[in-house]
């Protein structure tokens, strides 16, 4: 066992593996911040109270839609997959 631990390609592969795994974690990390805008989009229609809109003035209303059909349009547009490495 030692002798394959201390066997200079052994000690190169090891290298090229272990640098290998953290770029893909990288990447995974930076591909997953992408969704930290669409995370807090989310959380804030997740507490809406759609109910107030019962009361609300149409000016009130139609800036409500207007905002929901731009995130429509943003999370359609959004990126699902990325490419990030062996991961």
């Amino acid at each position: 066992m030692q002798m394959v631990i201390n066997d200079g390609e052994f000690k190169s592969i090891d290298k090229m593996i272990k640098t290998g795994v953290d770029e893909a974690f990288t990447k995974c990390e930076e591909y997953t911040s992408y969704f930290d805008e669409f995370l807090e989009t989310y959380k804030i229609n997740e507490e809406t109270d759609f109910e107030s809109y019962r009361e609300a003035d149409l000016d009130e209303f139609k800036n409500a839609l207007d905002k929901y059909k731009d995130q429509e349009k943003v999370f359609g547009d959004m990126n699902a997959t990325a490419d990030i490495g062996i991961i």
